[in-house]
């Protein structure tokens, strides 16, 4: 269960929306069973449509927290209302920064949230985050998108869905009579994104969405649904399409190997292994960014360890470059459902966390998911995904070099995801809560697939 508030502001005056219950104050909230992540917009647009009858698109998650003693989440969001005057609840429910300072406000927190949004407003305190956490942008996001799908003779219909905002990413849908498009934008810390995906949807067009329109100063790209009966991968439990997917990844890589300085053109950082190496002896000693205490956090002996483990990661990266695999595109996050299964072959979503790195960091995670997800034991899907993806790289290094190689990338992948936000991305945010659980969590799993039954398989 999750407990959902708002901060719902008056479209043209600076109030907020308020309820009152027995003489106390509240922001509007409700109760969803639904599983949702922290930074899916649309069903709190759509819920604040039912509820209160206003258009809407959600800025940003304030908050997102376990209620202690209930089982619960207690969300907080911070609302753009695109309503008219005249379609909304009763004037006497918008409270003003003069009236908040007499009103009775049920929770301290609250208060604070209030004060922070008006102060805000009075530009006392700074805009933070994304450009898409500013009251307007999306506006002039729509008016982009309609005006680039206008260029190629595509008309909308009905109203967007905004999938999702967050520090890292902004995404909408948009409905036509040609099918669906998607506009995303990244933040500046991604802004080779747009970009990249536009030379690889050209290089290898069966491979990515088709990209309509790409605004490479604003970080935007408009790109077209993906046809061909496209299924998430992690819906998928026929084992040959995820070691098809696996395999046409390893193609695009060992391809890209001759393209690192068009890829470092195109904005793409470098975060090689000996960048790797640099950073993480900063990483294992950063106690604080482990946040003890934090329900994301590790505890007092996973720290422990975390700080111990410097030595090991460092010989492991001295190991993995002896092999000699070039660095290449990397993908950062790839997670099943960022693949696509298509009659057409596997598509590649979400390049944002994308990097010029050694390339078999790309396959951490996915494997991972195959143990839990396909038929065959776990031991045997991570096999068979491994040697789907090694077969084209076959010509870089011998057999047993490979596997080795991939077993230890594979502990390997989370440290790195691990030291780019604790380097780069952490350093960069505008709100850091969003990303701060990224590293604790990155390094248990590190730890896990050094110490426990997941780890490497021998080659």
């Amino acid at each position: 269960m999750t407990i959902y508030r708002v901060l719902l502001p008056h479209p043209l005056e600076p109030r907020l929306l308020m309820l009152q219950a027995h003489g106390e104050w509240r922001l509007p909230e409700w109760e969803d069973a639904t599983e949702h992540g922290w930074e899916h917009a649309d069903h709190v647009n759509r819920a604040v449509s039912a509820r209160f009858g206003m258009e809407t698109t959600v800025l940003r998650c304030v908050s997102s927290r376990p209620d202690h003693g209930a089982d619960r989440q207690m969300r907080v969001y911070e609302l753009d209302n695109h309503s008219a005057p005249h379609d909304m609840v009763p004037a006497s429910t918008w409270i003003s920064e003069a009236e908040l300072a007499g009103a009775q406000i049920a929770e301290p927190e609250t208060r604070d949230l209030l004060s922070e949004w008006f102060s805000r407003e009075r530009g006392d305190l700074p805009l933070r985050g994304a450009p898409w956490m500013r009251r307007g942008w999306y506006v002039e996001a729509l008016a982009w998108t309609v005006a680039r799908l206008k260029e190629v003779g595509v008309a909308t219909v009905g109203t967007p869905d905004q999938l999702r905002a967050g520090e890292r990413s902004f995404l909408m849908r948009v409905r036509t009579r040609s099918g669906h498009f998607y506009l995303k934008a990244a933040p500046a810390m991604f802004l080779h994104e747009p970009r990249l995906i536009q030379w690889l949807a050209q290089r290898y067009p069966g491979n990515f969405p088709e990209i309509i329109a790409v605004d490479e100063d604003r970080g935007w790209f408009l790109q077209r649904e993906v046809g061909g009966g496209a299924l998430p991968l992690n819906e998928v439990r026929e084992e040959e399409e995820w070691y098809r997917a696996v395999r046409r990844l390893a193609e695009i890589q060992v391809d890209c190997t001759t393209q690192t300085n068009t890829l470092r053109d195109l904005g793409c950082p470098a975060r090689g292994l000996e960048i790797l190496a640099r950073r993480i002896p900063r990483l294992c000693s950063d106690s604080a960014a482990m946040l003890l205490g934090e329900p994301c956090g590790l505890s007092r002996s996973e720290i422990d360890r975390v700080a111990s483990l410097a030595p090991t990661l460092l010989t492991l990266c001295e190991e993995l470059a002896s092999y000699g695999i070039p660095d290449t595109l990397e993908h950062g996050d790839l997670w099943a459902n960022n693949v696509l299964s298509t009659l057409g072959g596997p598509v590649y979503l979400d390049w944002s966390d994308s990097s010029l790195s050694h390339p078999f960091f790309s396959l951490s995670q996915i494997v991972t998911e195959a143990m839990i997800l396909l038929p065959a034991s776990s031991r045997e899907s991570r096999r068979r995904l491994r040697d789907s993806y090694l077969l084209p790289w076959a010509g870089i290094a011998a057999p047993e070099a490979l596997s080795r190689a991939f077993e230890i990338a594979r502990v390997l992948a989370p440290v790195h995801l691990a030291a780019t936000v604790h380097a780069e991305l952490l350093p960069a945010a505008g709100y850091r809560w969003e990303l701060e659980c990224s590293i604790p969590g990155r390094m248990r799993r590190a730890l896990r697939l050094i110490v426990d039954d997941d780890s490497p398989v021998d080659a």
